[in-house]
Order: C-alpha cells, then structure tokens, then sequence
C-alpha cells in the first residue's frame, strides 16, 4: 500500500476550491468512484495530486461528429452554410405559397358544390 502524507490530503470543500466547482459536484465524483477518498476517522479527504490530475469531461449534451471533426467551421468559412440557408428560406417560402394556393382552391371547389 501507497503511503501519503497529510500534506497530500485535502478536504472535499477544498478540491471543489481547486477544481471551481460546488461541494455538491465534488460529492458525486466521489460516489460514483471517478475520485478515490482517503477515510481519517470520519472524514472523507482527496488526494490533491488526483484531484489535480483529474480533468472532468464536459457537461451537456456530446457533440456530433461533424463538431468534432471541424466540419462546421470548415462549412461557416466556405460560405457554403449561407448559400444554402438562402435556398432553404425560398423553398420554405414557395411551400407557404403552394399551400396558400391550394387552401383557396379548396375552398372555391366547395363553393361550386
């Protein structure tokens, strides 16, 4: 077994200082087992070298694959994202006008009825 000296260990409140998190964020890092604590008594402390090592991965919601590879920066400077959202806004327009269209011409076959 390892020893460590009780320079090496720090309180929960004090790795949530390290880290800029909440004691609650801590808290759950250590039950879910991604940070080991070191029992004295009937405190729980880290070990700063882990807490320090520890990167936490980011929150939300994983990116697509397109926003990992770059892809979406590579669109945004070819231009090509706006050449197509142009695209887009007339289809969506001619599809309101067709609608529009076929709502009246609905109507007038009712009326010849």
């Amino acid at each position: 077994m390892k020893r460590i000296s009780a320079a090496d260990l720090i309180s929960q409140q004090e790795a949530a200082d390290l880290c800029g998190v909440t004691l609650q964020v801590i808290k759950q890092l250590v039950k879910r087992g991604r940070l080991k604590t070191v029992m004295i008594g009937k405190r729980a402390f880290l070990i700063r070298s882990e807490v320090e090592a520890f990167e936490a991965s980011p929150g939300g919601r994983p990116k697509s694959k397109a926003v990992r590879r770059g892809i979406d920066e590579r669109i945004a400077q070819s231009g090509w994202a706006s050449e197509v959202e142009g695209q887009r806004r007339t289809s969506a327009a001619h599809k309101k006008k067709k609608r529009a269209e076929k709502g009246r011409a609905g109507s007038q076959k009712k009326r010849s009825r």
